[in-house]
């Protein structure tokens, strides 16, 4: 939970019951030829802190890494998200397939493919009266999928 520049005496309350994150990776590659084949597989269990309101319900805080110092990344940051009422996080998991071909001592190009599953992720719907409310098990949100072209040149 420490970043540089929160004091984490002031970030998580006193009472909140704290779970750490656990995470398990596997992965896998081979090479012919001129190309290498990978893939891995990789399952998180995130960590939360979990408070209790006022009338008894719980209220989770899940949170997936580190806080950013960057501002930037900071107004779109995913890195920690509360739950609905009375909700439970739920674990992570992610698959990730990629294909290399070294052209030449000097080229090598990339091509990665990544999903992750994450039920934790949550949409926000605005409302008529101009708050937001969350939304949970939307498949376009809690499913991420990536695509990544990668071409290194060494010289």
């Amino acid at each position: 939970f420490d970043a540089p520049g929160v004091n984490p005496w002031t970030t998580i309350p006193s009472e909140a019951q704290q779970t750490p994150e656990h995470m398990f990776t596997v992965s896998a590659d081979y090479f012919v030829w001129n190309f290498w084949f990978g893939a891995s597989f990789g399952y998180k269990i995130p960590a939360t802190y979990t408070v209790k309101d006022e009338n008894g319900r719980k209220n989770t805080m899940v949170i997936r890494e580190r806080l950013s110092t960057d501002a930037v990344s900071t107004a779109f940051d995913r890195t920690r998200e509360m739950l609905p009422t009375g909700r439970d996080a739920l674990d992570i998991f992610f698959v990730k397939a990629d294909i290399k071909y070294q052209f030449s001592d000097s080229f090598t190009a990339m091509l990665e493919y990544s999903f992750t599953r994450d039920h934790n992720r949550q949409r926000m719907v605005a409302q008529e009266d101009g708050t937001y409310k969350s939304e949970s098990d939307v498949i376009e949100v809690m499913d991420v999928h990536g695509l990544m072209f990668l071409v290194e040149g060494r010289f």
